[in-house]
C-alpha cells in the first residue's frame, strides 16, 4: 500500500495536497515518489562560468528534485521501506538509461517508465500528422514513434547491462556512506508560509542543492524525527529558513548543541510556533533581528577561509540587521554590518547567517563554515584548467569492503575535464577504473583525471589493484593526453544551421536566471469550455495553445523556465485584461526579481492582435526606488500566437517556439540601462486595448 504525491514542491507544501507526506510515510509499507520522481534535472547550460562564485543559480527543477529525493529517502530509511518511482520520464535511449541511473543512485529501488501506450483510441490518429500532434501533447508516450523512436526502447536494457557490472556495490542501501550533516525539514514552516506569504520556506531547497552540488553527504531530518531519532550521529544540523516549529523542537536542538553539536541557522531563528505565536530558542535569546537600513547587495568580508574550489567575491544581500550580545563572534560582514555570526553554547556552536546569497556563493560559505567544525565534502571535483569547482555535477559514493563506487552525473550541456579527489584515493597500490568502458583512469598521487560527457553519467570504481582486476578483469590505461584530446573534440560545436531564419540571442547562459512566475500566473495553456468566464488561455475552448513543453527549455539560446500544469494548480501563464477579455486581472504586481540584470528576456504572445498597438508594459522597480518601463507593442516586441507568416528578422520580437498547428510564443530582449542597480520586482500591466497580453516566462541575464 502506498500513496503518490504530485510533483514539484507539492510534496512539501502541505496545503497544496492536504497530505502530510511524513504522516502517510509511517502508514504505508512502500514509499512512492511524486510525479517525475524529482528527476527533471538538465540545465541546458552550454558553457562553464568564468567564476564559479558568480555562476547562475541552480535551476529550481534540479534543486527541488535534490531536496525531494532526500525527503523520500529519509522516509524510506526510517522503516527500511522500498522506494518506487511509478511515473519516471525519459526520452530516447540515452536519456532513459541515464534516468534509471540517477533514479537508482538517489535511492530508488524500482522504476516504471511512464507511459507504455500511444493513446490508440485518440481521434487525432485519424488526422494527417496525428501522431505528431499527439507527441506534442503527450511527449512521454513510449509507443508513439514520433515522441520516442523505436531505438529508445533500448534504454532500459542499456541501463541493465551497465548496472550488472557494479550491481552488488551500488544497490544495497547500507553501502551509502553515513552523513554527518543533516538538513532540518519543518512542516510547521511549510504550512505557515502558505498563510503568511513568506518565501523563507524555499531556502531549504537552495541549501540542499548548494550542499549536494558541492558534494557534501547530507541527510534530511524531519522535525518529527527529532523526538525518536538519535541525533548523536550528526555533527551539524542546518535549519534553513526555519521560522515556525513544533513546541518541542527548540528543546531538542538546545540539547543537541549543549552536547557538542553544531546548528547553522539560515536567515530565520525559529522565532514562532506552528501557529505563529512568538517563541524563543535559548541559544539565540540574545540575538535581535530588524529590517536592514542598507539594502544594497555587496561582497562579504570574511574572517575565515571559504571553499578553495569556489574562490573570489561572495556576493550577498542582508535580509536582517543583527543586534547581538558580546557572546557572538562576527565571522563575516556586509557593508560593515554583521552577516555571519557564531556563538559557543555549552560544548557546541551556533551559526547565524543573516544574508541571502547566490547558490554557489552560498556553497562556498557553507564549505568554509562546516570546515570550521572539521566537516568536509565527500570528494573534490575541480576543473583541470583553473582548479575551480566543476559546477552542476552530482556525485554519489557507495562503499563495499575495499571497493568504492563513485557515480557522477553532469547536468550541463557541455563536457567537463576534471580532477577527482576522494579521501582514500591514492596512486599507491590503488586504481580507478570505468567498468563500463574498461578503461583505467590516470592518477597523480591522490587525484585522478576524468572526463564526463554533456548530460551524461560516469561510473567509476576504485580500490586495490589486485581486487579490481579480480572482479573486473584487465583494464586499459587511458592516456591523459587522449582524454584532453577527446575533451577538445567534444567541445567543438555542430555546424550552425545555415537557414537564414535561424537566430540566437547573444547571451552568457552561465549567468542566466529564470524568474519564478509560479506564484503569479493565473491561467493555463488549455481551455475546455469557450466563453464560460473561467478555465484557461483566452477562454476560447479548443482554440488553445497545445503541446507547450515544460521545465527548463532553451529557446533562441535563452534558458526559460516553463511551468508544468499539474505542479501549479493548472496555472502556467499570465493572461491580462483587454477589451476582448474582461474577467482576468488588469495587472500583476510585485513579481520578485531580487537581482542585478544586464538584460532581461521576455517570452510572450498576444491574442486578438492589432499591429502597432501596445499590449502591455513591464514596470521595473529598482531597489533604490527608481523605475524603468518596458513597453510591449504588437508587431514589435511580440506577435499573435497564430503564427500566420514569417516574422521580419529586424524586429525585436523573435519566434521562439511553435507547435505543429503553427501556434507559438515570442521572445525579446530588453537591455537594462542600469545594470549596477538591483531590480527588486516588476509589474506586468495591461494597456487594456484590444490585444490580450500573455506572459509565459522571464529570464534575467546577470552582469
Amino acid at each position: 500500500f502506498t500513496v503518490q504525491a504530485l510533483g514539484g514542491n507539492y510534496a512539501r507544501v502541505v496545503p497544496s495536497t492536504h497530505v502530510n507526506v511524513y504522516d502517510i510515510g509511517q502508514i504505508v509499507n512502500a514509499i512512492q515518489l511524486p510525479t517525475s520522481g524529482g528527476l527533471r534535472s538538465l540545465t541546458h547550460l552550454t558553457q562553464a562560468p568564468a567564476e564559479v562564485a558568480q555562476a547562475s543559480n541552480i535551476p529550481q527543477g534540479l534543486a527541488e528534485g535534490i531536496l525531494q529525493r532526500h525527503m523520500f529517502r529519509a522516509l524510506a530509511n526510517q522503516g527500511n521501506k522500498p522506494v518506487f518511482n511509478g511515473e519516471a520520464y525519459g526520452y530516447q535511449a540515452k536519456g532513459i538509461r541515464n534516468m534509471y541511473w540517477l533514479d537508482l543512485m538517489r535511492g530508488c529501488n524500482a522504476g516504471y517508465l511512464f507511459s507504455w501506450n500511444k493513446r490508440a483510441w485518440d481521434k487525432l490518429w485519424k488526422q494527417p500528422e496525428g501522431g505528431k500532434k499527439l507527441a506534442e501533447k503527450f511527449p512521454y508516450m513510449m509507443l508513439n514513434n514520433v515522441a520516442n523512436t523505436p531505438q529508445s526502447l533500448a534504454g532500459p536494457m542499456d541501463f541493465k547491462k551497465e548496472l550488472a557490472t557494479v550491481n552488488d556495490l551500488v544497490v544495497p542501501r547500507q553501502n551509502r556512506p553515513a552523513s554527518r550533516v543533516a538538513l532540518l525539514f519543518s512542516y510547521p514552516t511549510e504550512r505557515f508560509s502558505q498563510v503568511s506569504g513568506s518565501s523563507a520556506h524555499h531556502l531549504i531547497r537552495q541549501y540542499a542543492a548548494a550542499l549536494e552540488l558541492s558534494h557534501f553527504a547530507i541527510d534530511l531530518l524531519f522535525e518529527e524525527q527529532l523526538a525518536n531519532g538519535d541525533l548523536s550521529k550528526y555533527d551539524a544540523i542546518i535549519a534553513a529558513g526555519t521560522q515556525n516549529t513544533y513546541p518541542q523542537t527548540p528543546s531538542y536542538l538546545t540539547e543537541f548543541v549543549r552536547g557538542g553539536g553544531t546548528v547553522i541557522l539560515g536567515q530565520q531563528i525559529m522565532a514562532q510556533t506552528e501557529y505563529g505565536l512568538d517563541q524563543q530558542w535559548e541559544p539565540v535569546a540574545d540575538l535581535q533581528l530588524r529590517q536592514p537600513t542598507q539594502h544594497a547587495a555587496g561582497a562579504l568580508d570574511l574572517t575565515f577561509k571559504q571553499s578553495a574550489l569556489i574562490p573570489g567575491e561572495l556576493k550577498a544581500k542582508l535580509q536582517y540587521a543583527v543586534h547581538a550580545s558580546d557572546a557572538w563572534q562576527t565571522l563575516a560582514t556586509l557593508h560593515q554590518q554583521p552577516a555571519l555570526l557564531r556563538k559557543t553554547f555549552g560544548d557546541g556552536q551556533v551559526y547565524y547567517l543573516a544574508a541571502h546569497m547566490p547558490d554557489y556563493a552560498l556553497a562556498s560559505l557553507l564549505t568554509g563554515v562546516l570546515g570550521q567544525e572539521d566537516l568536509k565534502a565527500q570528494c573534490e571535483l575541480s576543473r583541470v584548467d583553473d582548479g575551480q569547482l566543476a559546477t552542476n555535477v552530482e556525485v554519489h559514493l557507495r562503499k563495499s569492503g575495499d571497493l568504492t563506487v563513485c557515480f557522477l552525473f553532469n547536468h550541463d550541456a557541455y563536457p567537463k575535464l576534471m580532477h577527482l579527489d576522494i579521501p582514500g584515493l591514492t596512486a599507491e597500490n590503488h586504481v580507478l577504473i570505468d567498468p563500463i568502458s574498461g578503461m583505467r583512469l590516470p592518477m597523480d598521487q591522490h587525484k585522478a583525471t576524468v572526463l564526463i560527457k554533456p548530460e551524461d553519467r560516469l561510473v567509476l570504481v576504485y580500490g586495490p589493484e589486485s581486487q579490481i582486476q579480480s572482479q573486473f578483469g584487465k583494464t586499459q590505461l587511458a592516456d591523459i593526453d587522449v582524454l584532453k584530446q577527446l575533451y577538445a573534440q567534444s567541445q567543438i560545436k555542430a555546424p550552425e544551421d545555415k537557414d537564414e531564419t535561424t537566430f540566437k540571442f547573444e547571451i552568457d547562459d552561465s549567468k542566466a536566471v529564470p524568474v519564478n512566475l509560479k506564484p503569479y500566473v493565473n491561467r493555463g495553456f488549455v481551455d475546455k469550455v469557450a466563453n464560460d468566464g473561467k478555465g484557461g488561455w483566452t477562454d476560447q475552448g479548443e482554440n488553445s495553445l497545445q503541446g507547450v513543453p515544460w521545465g527548463l527549455q532553451n529557446f533562441l539560446g535563452v534558458p526559460f523556465e516553463l511551468i508544468r500544469f499539474d505542479e501549479n494548480f493548472n496555472k502556467t501563464c499570465i493572461v491580462l485584461q483587454s477589451t476582448r477579455m474582461s474577467h482576468v486581472p488588469l495587472r500583476i504586481d510585485g513579481v520578485k526579481v531580487n537581482m542585478q540584470a544586464k538584460a532581461m528576456y521576455f517570452l510572450t504572445t498576444t491574442a486578438w492582435t492589432a499591429k502597432g498597438t501596445e499590449a502591455m508594459r513591464f514596470v521595473i522597480h529598482y531597489e533604490d526606488g527608481s523605475q524603468a518601463t518596458v513597453p510591449v507593442v504588437c508587431g514589435q516586441q511580440t506577435h499573435d500566437w497564430w503564427v500566420k507568416r514569417a516574422i521580419d528578422p529586424a524586429l525585436p520580437g523573435k519566434l521562439a517556439w511553435k507547435n505543429s498547428q503553427k501556434r507559438g510564443l515570442f521572445a525579446f530582449r530588453w537591455q537594462n540601462p542600469h545594470p549596477d542597480r538591483t531590480i527588486d520586482r516588476l509589474d506586468v500591466v495591461s494597456a487594456n486595448n484590444q490585444p490580450i497580453p500573455i506572459v509565459v516566462a522571464i529570464t534575467v541575464e546577470q552582469p
